[in-house]
C-alpha cells in the first residue's frame, strides 16, 4: 500500500476563528519577512465553522489564504 504524504511548516487544528486567523496571520508575517511558510488547516467539520459533533472520519483540510 503506498501512502501520499504532505510536508508542511506548520499544522493547526480546526478551521473555527482563532485557526483560522493563526493560519493568515502566520502567513502575513512570513510574507512580511520574505519567507515562504507552508501552512494546514485541518477541520473535522464538514465544513469551515461548522458545528464539531461530527466524528474525526470526515476531517477535511483547508488549504488557502488570501493575503490580498
Amino acid at each position: 500500500m503506498t501512502r501520499e504524504s504532505m510536508e508542511f511548516d506548520v499544522v493547526i487544528v480546526g478551521a473555527g476563528p482563532a485557526g483560522l486567523s493563526t493560519a493568515c496571520k502566520l502567513a502575513q508575517l512570513a510574507q512580511a519577512n520574505e519567507q515562504e511558510v507552508a501552512i494546514c488547516v485541518v477541520e473535522k467539520g464538514s465544513e469551515v465553522g461548522a458545528p464539531t459533533s461530527e466524528p474525526f472520519s470526515t476531517t477535511h483540510i483547508a488549504t488557502s489564504c488570501s493575503l490580498a
